[in-house]
């Protein structure tokens, strides 16, 4: 055979010799066992005990239908919890605990903290560098996703506000082009 095609590269060497490494010391580690709360909610509840308190435990239970352990990674401005466990499946791993207990918004969870529960980085906020624009908005707690706060056209029929001119008009009840009068006062704007 000809020797030339034997060589390998240092990269192939680097990598044959990490396969080789990895076969004679890596074992195969089964995952933690996790008691679902569904299977089994005694032990899913003991294990909570362990980390949570009882309220804890059933607003988290309420809120994501399973009983979960895992890591407190941060709070947000509302007092959301982020937490993950990196022993769960994967897009299950990672999950937040409201703090509004009976009425929670997911649409409360901020850019940087919905960015982490889905993967889209593996930085929580705290580690991100967030550039500084000169004019930055401020912070609006109240999400306009209710049916009180949606903006409704003014003059709408269906509870819109008034335009300000004292009519309340539906489409086409009032002619918006009107006729050339030779004798009528000239309007000053």
């Amino acid at each position: 055979e000809n020797p030339e095609s034997m060589k390998l590269t240092t990269s192939g060497r680097v990598a044959i010799a990490a396969a080789t490494r990895l076969a004679t010391t890596s074992r195969i580690v089964a995952p933690r066992y996790l008691s679902s709360f569904q299977s089994n909610p005694v032990t899913a509840v003991r294990e909570g005990l362990k980390q949570f308190s009882a309220k804890d435990i059933y607003k988290q239970v309420r809120q994501t239908r399973d009983m979960k352990t895992g890591d407190l990674v941060g709070t947000d401005l509302h007092g959301n919890r982020y937490f993950e466990n990196r022993d769960e499946q994967f897009g299950r791993d990672r999950w937040v605990i409201y703090a509004a207990h009976m009425d929670f918004d997911p649409a409360t969870v901020p850019a940087e903290w919905h960015a982490w529960l889905h993967h889209m980085t593996d930085r929580v906020p705290a580690q991100m560098t967030k550039p500084k624009y000169a004019i930055e908005p401020a912070w609006d707690p109240v999400k306009k996703t209710g049916r009180d706060t949606k903006y409704v056209n003014p003059g709408f029929l269906l509870g819109g506000k008034d335009r300000g001119d004292g009519l309340f008009r539906r489409a086409g009840s009032l002619r918006t082009i009107r006729e050339w009068d030779p004798n009528a006062p000239a309007s000053t704007p």
